[in-house]
């Protein structure tokens, strides 16, 4: 029977695997590596024995965190079983959302079951063929880019705590916006306040409190709220919520704070998609308003906002109250909590405009450069850009007219010398794109990279943005760019 079955599979692997016979079954003599390259489907005839023997002890490295991840999920979705089911008597809304929760990471795990299967079937030979070093070895040391590539295997891999019901998200949306943090150091901060609230909570309290003095955080919430133009309609709420502060009206700062968390994703969602009806309750307003491309983000932030904060708004909606002892601390959570999504607003709203920003400062820091050269450069600038820019930029770009009152929101008088205001470099860029020069360019670039017939995947991101913008531009330019834009569409749409 078992020499049936190993006859079976070499005449699976045979196309990989030359060295094994196949004339008589029963003769088979099938060496565990060589059988493990056939099922793989890998072609390792050129490989040196060194490189088969690290591919077969990284396989088995790889299949025991495989079986721990499994084990982890399996436990995880028993635990949440077990605990929906002793909530299933419990009719209070704090039971409610509790269950709602239990059910997204049951979600979240068993897709991430998925993630494991589909990487079994398409992704290990891949894996194991690219790796280059002993990956036990670089679990257990310190070689932090090699952990990178062991755990970028799938999503569970990289992020298992985004699967965890039970993880600190309440003070990792905290952390993650706290002021003159830079870049490098945000992940550190997270950690250090999540240790420090589950090691010493009282302690992680007066460390909130003293940075919410420290750094005037209510100021500086109400003067992101004032100094943008989806948010400034809120200033009256915003200046309302700092003088209840100051003066220890916690209460009242607490009924009108959550308010306006639900309110501040409304307008994100209004920026995002237009939204001017009711965009629904505030779990949805969450969703709609952290759901994007980058589904890391969505899983760090929307499970605190769907699961816990609508549990303390749903008691001021039904009572107009809070019942709790300890309102300062909680005063203090939501000033975090309103720094946060007003950050988030802001960054959804001023997006398209920090990409000007960049663009305008490459090209006005070029000294004694031509007209050709400048527009060479915004042709570059707006390539390196096409990658970050939101769909919002090249709308302004193209029709800058239509966002009128917005960028007279930010109209600057008596500016000092040197300093420009924002309508002047959206109204600078754009009036450029508009002109001969910059399609004269266009049409420069257009025929170097034909000439090339390079069929990179750097050479196809070019093309596309040229098509891009002549598709966009054709119908609105004056007939000289208009010429050259049609030469563009001419020659790329018949490649």
């Amino acid at each position: 029977m078992c020499n049936n079955k190993n006859a079976e599979v070499s005449k699976t692997i045979k196309p990989t695997v030359t060295s094994v016979e196949l004339d008589d079954p029963r003769k088979v003599s099938l060496k565990i590596d060589d059988y493990l390259f056939g099922v793989l489907g890998m072609d390792t005839e050129q490989a040196s024995n060194e490189k088969r023997e690290l591919i077969k002890d990284n396989f088995v490295h790889l299949m025991c965190l495989v079986i721990k991840d499994l084990q982890t999920i399996e436990g995880r979705l028993n635990t949440y079983k077990i605990q929906r089911k002793a909530l299933e008597s419990d009719k209070s809304n704090g039971a409610e959302y509790k269950r709602r929760k239990l059910e997204y990471f049951a979600k979240q795990n068993r897709q991430a079951k998925e993630d494991i299967v589909e990487f079994l079937n398409n992704g290990v030979k891949t894996y194991l063929l690219e790796e280059e070093n002993s990956t036990l070895e670089c679990e257990l040391g310190d070689n932090e880019l090699g952990k990178l590539f062991l755990n970028g295997r799938y999503s569970f891999s990289q992020f298992p705590e985004y699967y965890d019901a039970e993880y600190n998200y309440a003070t990792m949306v905290k952390a993650s916006y706290f002021p003159d943090v830079e870049l490098v150091d945000s992940l550190n901060t997270e950690k250090k306040y999540m240790k420090l609230r589950k090691d010493d909570e009282k302690q992680y309290y007066t460390e909130i409190k003293r940075i919410i003095k420290s750094k005037n955080l209510v100021e500086r919430v109400q003067k992101i709220v004032d100094e943008n133009y989806h948010l400034h309609r809120r200033h009256e709420i915003f200046d309302d919520l700092v003088s209840l502060y100051k003066e220890e009206h916690y209460q009242s700062f607490l009924s009108l704070g959550l308010i306006q968390i639900e309110g501040l994703f409304y307008d994100i969602c209004s920026i995002k998609y237009g939204e001017q009806e009711n965009a629904g309750t505030l779990v949805e307003k969450a969703e709609k308003a952290l759901r994007g491309e980058n589904k890391v983000s969505f899983m760090r932030y929307y499970p605190y906002f769907a699961f816990d904060v609508p549990i303390m708004r749903n008691e001021i909606a039904h009572t107009g109250l809070i019942n709790a002892t300890d309102l300062e601390r909680k005063a203090d959570e939501l000033i975090l909590d309103l720094n946060a999504v007003t950050q988030m607003a802001k960054m959804e709203s001023d997006g398209k405009f920090r990409v000007f920003h960049m663009i305008y400062e490459a090209i006005t820091t070029m000294n004694n450069s031509t007209e050709e050269e400048l527009n060479k450069k915004l042709v570059c600038e707006l390539f390196c850009s096409s990658t970050v820019a939101p769909d919002s930029f090249w709308d302004l770009l193209r029709t800058p007219e239509e966002y009128k009152d917005e960028l007279d929101f930010y109209k600057k008088e008596n500016l000092p010398e040197g300093y420009v205001d924002l309508p002047t470099v959206v109204k600078t860029i754009s009036d450029m794109v508009r002109e001969l020069p910059f399609w004269c360019a266009m049409v420069e670039l257009m025929n170097k990279i034909s000439s090339e017939n390079d069929s990179n995947i750097v050479t196809q991101k070019w093309k596309e943005l040229l098509l891009k913008l002549a598709k966009s531009y054709v119908k609105i330019l004056e007939p000289d760019a208009k010429e050259k834009c049609i030469e563009i569409l001419a020659t790329l749409q018949s490649n």
